[in-house]
């Protein structure tokens, strides 16, 4: 399906615009935060000796948090009309500065020489990828910066820890990471197509409704009978020269037409071809006056 639907006919700015809308509309930036909070802890337990070097890391993500809801607040506010690449520029460099905190937290976090400690902080790592995917996938360069200053700290320090299974845990971060980068592209594909197709069907409303209102103001012209009474029409009649009696075949012509021709109309009388020419807008009528 999605190989049959594609948005060529719809400008692209109009399709990126929406799924830079999505983007800031999915953004939970307070949900990586339980993971790292989680690590406080962990880290304090694992080094066996308080200190509050580990608190600084969160209180630095607590802080991009709150840069970032403002960054989307101010996104709500925008002017109708704005350039969305520049709305996904700035998204990206906030999503890069987050990464670089949670990178920068993995220095305070990481436990020399004990295994499950680091563990621990890989898989802390890795559910917080997980979760910025489902706000950044929208669009890939967001989620590149933010997954590569977050988790490349981590893995270098694993290397240089060294040993099979910190090796192996470091094989398994990257892997993990490339698969979730890959999806992007599909994601924002099919975030292209459902906006693609809902201006399509916004537009097909419109036009519908146009078409519809048109169709009503042509049956409203023709049906338009009761804005002309019969006496405007007798009076036009006499004043053309035709005498109008109440069982003449002109009266009950003039009758009919009387009741079916609508208002600001022009009247004119023939009396050689003995036509009634009645000129409306958009509308012309013809009556066939016979006299007795």
């Amino acid at each position: 399906m999605t190989d049959e639907i594609s948005p060529q006919g719809e400008p692209a700015d109009s399709v990126f615009a929406g799924r830079i809308d999505i983007l800031y509309a999915l953004g939970r930036h307070y949900l990586s935060l339980p993971f790292a909070v989680l690590c406080v802890p962990a880290t304090l337990m694992a080094g066996h000796a308080p200190s509050i070097l580990p608190v600084i890391p969160l209180l630095l993500q607590m802080t991009v948090v709150i840069a970032a809801e403002q960054l989307t607040t101010a996104y709500k506010k925008r002017s109708p009309g704005s350039d969305p690449h520049f709305w996904a520029r700035r998204y990206t460099f906030v999503s890069a500065i987050s990464g670089a905190t949670w990178g920068v937290a993995s220095l305070f976090w990481f436990v020399w020489d004990s295994f499950p400690a680091q563990a621990y902080l890989s898989l802390a790592f890795l559910g917080m990828a997980a979760t910025e995917f489902i706000a950044r996938s929208a669009h890939r360069p967001a989620y590149l910066a933010h997954t590569l200053f977050a988790l490349g700290p981590l893995v270098g320090l694993l290397l240089w820890q060294g040993g099979i299974y910190a090796d192996c845990t470091a094989v398994l971060i990257v892997l993990f990471t490339a698969v979730l980068i890959s999806y992007c592209r599909g994601m924002a594909r099919l975030l292209d197509e459902s906006v693609y197709l809902r201006n399509e069907n916004g537009e097909l409303v419109i036009r519908l409704q146009r078409e519809k209102s048109e169709a009503r103001g042509d049956d409203a012209f023709k049906n338009c009978s009761s804005e002309v009474s019969q006496a405007e029409f007798e009076c036009a009649m006499r004043a053309s020269g035709v005498s109008l009696t109440s069982n003449s075949p002109t009266a009950r012509v003039c009758s009919r037409s009387a009741r079916s021709i609508p208002a600001r109309t022009s009247w004119s009388f023939s009396a050689s071809t003995k036509f009634l020419v009645v000129r409306a807008p958009k509308r012309q009528y013809s009556a066939l006056a016979e006299s007795i």
